[in-house]
């Protein structure tokens, strides 16, 4: 077995013409590559536009609209916390006066939501 000779000893010959690139990619690469809007060549010394869409800053309407929810949140939760104790309340006096409770309840819970 030879010993392998480190570093570039390996590595192939350097080409004896340099070689240069066309202007325009050969037809048969396919159409893509000549079409401008599609893609096309890079062209030296023209600067490359990347178009990207603009972010829209944020408004004072949509903090509103966040803190509107946020504060509408907090009612339900109180109105929900306060049914629930009602309703804990009224099951304890009567099994009857418990669903009555309930069904008001639910009434009351679907008309807010479809409001």
């Amino acid at each position: 077995m030879t010993p392998q000779t480190p570093g570039w000893a390996d590595e192939p010959a350097a080409p004896a013409a340099p070689r240069t690139a066309t202007a325009t990619p050969p037809p048969d690469l396919g159409p893509a590559l000549l079409d401008a809007d599609f893609g096309g060549p890079i062209e030296h010394g023209v600067p490359a536009v990347i178009d990207l869409p603009l972010e829209k800053p944020p408004s004072w309407f949509g903090a509103l609209g966040l803190l509107a929810g946020a504060g509408a949140a907090l009612v339900l939760g109180t109105f929900g916390l306060g049914l629930a104790l009602m309703l804990r309340d009224l099951f304890a006096a009567s099994p009857v006066l418990g669903w009555l409770g309930a069904a008001l309840g639910a009434g009351a819970g679907g008309a807010v939501l479809l409001a």
